[in-house]
């Protein structure tokens, strides 16, 4: 059982590296790392590279040690990754330095949301937030990762637990977060004050919601079952909406502020065209203009390639296109696309079959110039030591 208290420290492993890998040459040069946590407890890696063609080549997937539980959460920022399980525990490795950093405890119940906000090289430094089962949001704090806040519902905050958090979304100002409950409670949290000035409520038919921001802010998407809206960040009103999708949807990302692909129980993805919206106009009908079918089952976990990872790939650079993106399935496949701008599609540009039952997916950006780590977390002396072991990891 893992430890947890009010406002216990994180574990820091005995021993930070991995488990070894056999390679007889030096792998090249990754351009993007696609990370993808399991029901299989374990977290995978594919480091992606650009071939001598120009286009995107995965290599062989490398597991790392996971958690006692399934992973239900995935979170990127550079090369630092989070991974939130039903185990009650975060876990957060460098993938650069193939080390885990540390395991965060003080969530009483399965942690099922992360996202990290601010940067390693600003004032206010890089932060993470996670969600789970019992209710709380957490804020830990870089580089030491103590959990500097506890965002608990205005109305339960004298309950033992409140309505377990299913999603959440940090506004790219990285001043507001959206957290979204299974039980249908959506509500706007203040980080700057960790305060909730608003909340309201919504239908979820039983199924687990999701929510996320646009990438400009203006607009955050809520979904959850067969449906999808969209709505004013600032106004909260409905600007569109799309009920007709024939199986559930699992998985949603914003490719591009006017460009929406979500994946679907049967294991296809859909993409949706927003137009320019009057926030004052009556809300309007959304229908995916393109579809594929992408996997065989359930697509778990959509994540987009930072813009700068893609332009490493320079055949793909070359070529008209919207946004590079990956998916992944509970079949097993991590896939990655292109999708092209006039006429929105789908292009398969690579995928890899890992073997095991995937949960999530994200694209920790490797491969960059030198930069102040996020991941500076325990100590110098831990991370000095720890640089001078072979990293050790699993070929999967």
């Amino acid at each position: 059982m893992s430890k947890r208290g009010g406002s216990s420290a994180p574990q820091l492993p005995k021993d930070r590296t991995l488990k070894e890998a056999s390679t007889k040459h030096a792998l090249p040069v990754s351009c993007f790392t696609l990370v993808a946590g399991s029901y299989d407890r374990k977290l995978l890696s594919i480091d992606v590279i650009s071939s001598p063609a120009g286009l995107p080549e995965l290599e062989p997937p490398v597991a790392y040690a996971g958690h006692d539980g399934s992973i239900r959460a995935i979170t990127s920022s550079a090369s630092l990754v989070a991974t939130a399980s039903t185990d009650e525990t975060v876990k957060l490795y460098d993938l650069e330095r193939h080390v885990e950093l540390a395991t965060l405890f003080d969530h009483a119940g399965a942690v099922n949301a992360l996202a990290f906000y601010g940067d390693a090289d600003s004032e206010a430094g890089c932060w993470l937030v996670s969600g789970g089962d019992d209710g709380r949001l957490r804020l830990w704090r870089a580089p030491d990762w103590q959990c500097a806040a506890t965002l608990v519902p205005p109305k339960t905050k004298n309950k033992a637990t409140a309505a377990a958090v299913a999603s959440v979304a940090i506004h790219p100002s990285g001043r507001l977060l959206l957290s979204v409950t299974a039980g249908g409670t959506l509500r706007l949290w203040n980080l700057l004050t960790a305060m909730s000035p608003y909340a309201t409520r919504f239908k979820t038919g039983g199924e687990p919601p999701l929510v996320l921001f646009s990438p400009s802010g203006a607009v955050y998407l809520l979904a959850c079952g067969r449906r999808l809206t969209l709505h004013a960040t600032q106004s909260g009103a409905t600007l569109f909406e799309c009920g007709t999708l024939p199986r559930r949807l699992l998985a949603a990302v914003f490719a591009a502020e006017s460009h929406i692909v979500v994946g679907t129980d049967d294991g296809k993805l859909y993409v949706f065209h927003q137009p320019p919206a009057d926030a004052n106009a009556a809300s309007t009908s959304m229908e995916p203009v393109h579809t594929v079918d992408a996997h065989s089952t359930r697509v778990k976990g959509l994540s987009v390639v930072p813009p700068a990872a893609a332009q490493r790939i320079s055949g793909v650079h070359k070529q008209q296109h919207t946004a590079m993106l990956a998916s992944a399935s509970s079949d097993g496949s991590v896939k990655l696309w292109r999708l092209s701008d006039e006429p929105p599609q789908l292009q398969l540009l690579g995928s890899a079959d890992v073997g095991l039952r995937l949960t999530c997916l994200s694209v920790a950006a490797t491969g960059g110039p030198p930069r102040k780590r996020d991941l500076d977390a325990a100590s110098a002396s831990d991370l000095a030591q720890s640089r001078t072991k072979k990293p050790k990891h699993t070929n999967v």
